[in-house]
């Protein structure tokens, strides 16, 4: 229900489609698992990690915490063929899996001879690997390893071995010594083998790794951390051309969030083409349907007693939920919804807090949403803050909600919080750039436009329209329109 009829599965399945993005809270990571869970057996090995797995592997390969930017692109190359190396050594396949359903003989012959081939390569794949990262209780320490070679030389027939010395006055033999040293080849030495080796094995399995926290690398600042992005993107693109070609299923998935994107193709005008065909993009507003379905599917599928598995969602949202006495809301649901960024986490969250205030009611009313509205605006603000960081430090993003929290005022004029952000300047010192800084916090949701109209020249009440960037507002701030502050933000930020 969650992704396969609003065809985000089956785009995934398309062997050029290797990006997950959406805001945080959108369920990338839950339609990563989704596609492991359905895709891993037989042949197919679908592997789940998190990116911040490569900076313990830089450290091991190079004594250092910290990723240098001139060799980060190699480094990623390796890194992606060093987890599908580790990924094939932790699920070797036996001779079964290769048998079709009810082999025939000649299948079988053929199965086995397949799976003999595969084994050789798997165990080429496993001993090198022992050699490169040896197991047991002891690990290497030094990059350069001394060998010593003794050699003893017989005097007959070996008088022209300059490593041999004779001891004039003995006549005898002198033992002599040569130094061999031996050192370690770095991890740009070790890509082509590793490579060579799981294209071979990939012609007899599949393999797809999926990588997650993509966000939660540690740079220096924003640019860098965008830019070792951007290199991993192109990377992978470049590496999934070769697997692919080998086997249609076998490709590395990238999991990133769609605010990171965006900073994309300002800084490489090259990545445009890979994003456009690549991306499967989580937006679940642009039909708000969708996300109804959804929850109240969650719904009837949490109900233990499964008296709810009888209703129609529609039917689901007018029993769970109360119905409103006013023009504004058809149900308590409708109001959550207002209260969200478009994403079902922050649905589930608002309901969940609504849960956990009234656990033993069977019906979500207005009154439960209200007294539970702070403890949910609190949480949506820690979600906020958590976004912001990509882009700012953390007393930026304080002096930020600050801002908007000493203005206090829920809808105003452009022009207005500019004069009173420069009225109080001292105040928000560690704002740069106040007019990014509003078009940032736009494009986040947590303002947006409004504006009022007559639905006919004759009536007497104006309509408040709302554009937010998350659901029909495009991606710029309008200026000339009033701004608003977003529902779910104003308990936790004190503004009326």
């Amino acid at each position: 229900m969650f992704y396969t009829q609003n065809n985000k599965y089956s785009e995934l399945l398309d062997k050029y489609k290797f990006i997950i993005s959406g805001r945080k809270g959108t369920g990338k990571t839950i339609l990563a698992k989704y596609y492991q869970k359905i895709n891993n057996n037989g042949l197919f090995i679908v592997d789940y990690s998190k990116l911040e797995k490569i900076s313990l592997n830089y450290y091991i390969e190079m004594y250092s915490p910290k990723i240098d930017k001139d060799i980060s692109k190699l480094f990623q190359e390796y890194y992606i063929y060093n987890q599908y190396i580790i990924t094939i050594i932790n699920n070797k396949k036996k001779c079964k899996d290769f048998y079709p359903e009810r082999p025939t003989f000649i299948n079988k012959c053929k199965s086995y001879l397949r799976y003999k081939k595969y084994i050789s390569i798997y165990n080429e794949i496993k001993e090198l690997y022992s050699k490169i990262y040896p197991n047991g209780a002891f690990k290497e320490t030094d990059i350069k390893i001394m060998k010593k070679i003794i050699e003893s030389d017989i005097i007959s027939g070996k008088i022209g071995n300059e490593r041999s010395k004779i001891d004039a006055s003995t006549g005898g033999t002198k033992e002599s010594s040569t130094e061999k040293t031996i050192i370690k080849k770095n991890f740009a030495e070790n890509i082509d083998q590793f490579k060579k080796l799981v294209l071979s094995c990939l012609e007899y399995i599949d393999v797809t790794l999926i990588i997650d926290n993509l966000d939660e690398i540690k740079m220096d600042d924003t640019n860098s951390l965008v830019s070792f992005l951007i290199d991993l993107v192109m990377v992978v693109n470049d590496i999934n051309i070769l697997t692919t070609s080998k086997s249609d299923k076998s490709k590395c998935i990238l999991l990133i969030r769609s605010d990171i994107i965006d900073l994309f193709n300002s800084r490489n005008s090259n990545i445009n083409k890979i994003l456009v065909d690549s991306n499967v993009e989580l937006e679940w507003f642009k039909s708000g349907s969708e996300l109804e379905k959804m929850i109240m599917y969650k719904i009837s599928k949490s109900d233990i007693t499964n008296s709810m598995i009888q209703y129609s969602p529609k039917d689901i949202k007018h029993i769970i939920f109360e119905k409103s006495s006013n023009d504004l809301y058809d149900t308590a649901f409708d109001k959550i919804v207002r209260f969200s960024f478009g994403r079902p986490r922050d649905l589930i969250t608002y309901i969940d807090c609504v849960i956990k205030n009234y656990p033993n009611e069977k019906q979500i009313t207005f009154r439960m949403l209200k007294t539970s509205e702070l403890m949910y605006s609190q949480k949506i603000v820690n979600e906020v803050k958590n976004e912001m960081s990509i882009r700012y430090s953390p007393e930026e993003i304080e002096n930020t909600l600050s801002l908007l929290r000493n203005y206090g005022k829920s809808v105003f004029k452009y022009n207005e919080i500019i004069d009173f952000y420069d009225n109080h300047i001292d105040l928000y010192e560690n704002i740069t750039d106040i007019n990014d800084t509003l078009q940032y916090l736009y494009q986040l949701g947590i303002i947006g436009n409004s504006r009022k109209e007559k639905k006919s020249k004759k009536a007497k009440k104006y309509v408040i329209y709302y554009n937010w960037s998350y659901r029909n507002g495009g991606d710029i701030l309008n200026k000339d329109w009033d701004i608003v502050i977003h529902f779910s933000i104003r308990k936790a930020l004190n503004i009326i």
